[in-house]
């Protein structure tokens, strides 16, 4: 199925999104003509809002499902933040989840899917990371799963931490991951997803974004699946995420959520 219909009204859904990020507000849904109807159609709205935030930063990309689906979202570099004090603006309460960071060190074609080693020569390093979750819609949850699809799956933000090492990491057995919301223990380590996983998950995004005429580019960052979350983060609390892969140093990403009202634009 081409990743573009030509058909599907992409850029006025995408208006509609690009205008709830510009004025902070909450979409109960889009309009019936206006929802897409398949995953091409989703990911035509994603590229309309991606074409009015700016070029691609990062991606995320979530291990596959159980029918072996995998469904990915760009996100613009305005998004992936290094600092963690520059925080955007949110028309809602985000979530975070606790992920594998990858940063590449080269760019990296469909090809990839055919050259394992290739594959892990492209990962530069493997980071500590948080995906901010804030959908522009008011419950996504209750939606269809194709809006939320075209909503760049609810991503507001990467936050990008310490490297813990190289690509060697996903060979570890065990990432004991954490977090933790004004000191205390929240949410639950899942233990997954399992390197062999976050590789399939790469090859196949590195045919994906190609196909969508955006190829992954060295220095992006990709996020690759919640170890912990989401969890609800109130406003004005400190976070801390920690990954500790067995046998090597542990890395965490601390940062401060502003309190109601002062968010600032990232």
């Amino acid at each position: 199925m081409p990743l573009d219909d030509a058909s599907f009204p992409a850029d006025e859904a995408a208006a509609l999104l690009l205008a709830a990020r510009r004025e902070n507000r909450l979409l109960p849904t889009l309009p019936g003509p206006l929802r897409p109807r398949s995953a091409a159609q989703a990911y035509a709205v994603q590229d309309a809002v991606l074409r009015g935030l700016g070029p691609v930063g990062g991606w995320k990309a979530g291990p596959p499902k159980p029918d072996g689906q995998i469904f990915a979202s760009a996100v613009p570099q305005a998004l992936v933040l290094r600092d963690p004090g520059a925080l955007p603006a949110l028309a809602a309460a985000p979530e975070a989840e606790v992920e594998l960071g990858l940063v590449l060190g080269r760019d990296l074609g469909p090809e990839a899917a055919r050259d394992p080693a290739a594959l892990r020569a492209a990962i530069a390093a493997v980071h500590v990371a948080v995906e901010l979750l804030a959908s522009r819609f008011a419950d996504r949850r209750a939606l269809d799963s194709l809006l939320p699809l075209a909503d760049a799956q609810s991503n507001a933000a990467i936050l990008l931490g310490p490297a813990l090492g190289s690509a060697g990491l996903l060979d570890v057995a065990r990432i004991e991951a954490a977090l933790r919301i004004d000191g205390r223990p929240a949410g639950q380590d899942r233990g997954a997803p399992a390197g062999a996983t976050i590789l399939e998950s790469l090859a196949w995004l590195a045919g994906h974004a190609a196909a969508r005429g955006v190829p992954l580019r060295a220095g992006q960052v990709i996020v690759t699946g919640a170890r912990v979350g989401p969890v609800p983060l109130p406003p004005g609390v400190s976070v801390e995420a920690t990954l500790r892969p067995g046998g090597h140093p542990g890395g965490t990403l601390s940062f401060r959520l502003p309190a109601a009202g002062q968010a600032r634009a990232g």
